[in-house]
């Protein structure tokens, strides 16, 4: 992980498990996608996980996220 990204482990390491505990079921991808509906999300990006052979995958992971915050709120 970048150094600039240390102080965020916590928050990233949060949003990479809340993406993976969605993206394992397909109940509750179906269901997070009715939330995305409910609170009218614009967006065609799917949730994707960052890897550690990406230079960028974190950065697009979390810029995916913040789309579908209301939706996350929602979701929980």
């Amino acid at each position: 992980m970048a150094y600039g990204l240390k102080d965020l482990d916590h928050a990233i390491r949060w949003i990479r498990e809340a993406v993976k505990y969605i993206r394992s079921s397909p109940a509750r991808l179906m269901k997070f996608k009715e939330c995305v509906d409910s609170v009218q999300v614009e967006s065609k990006s799917t949730l994707c996980l960052d890897l550690c052979t990406k230079w960028n995958s974190t950065y697009l992971m979390l810029s995916i996220v913040e789309k579908y915050e209301k939706a996350f709120e929602r979701f929980e």
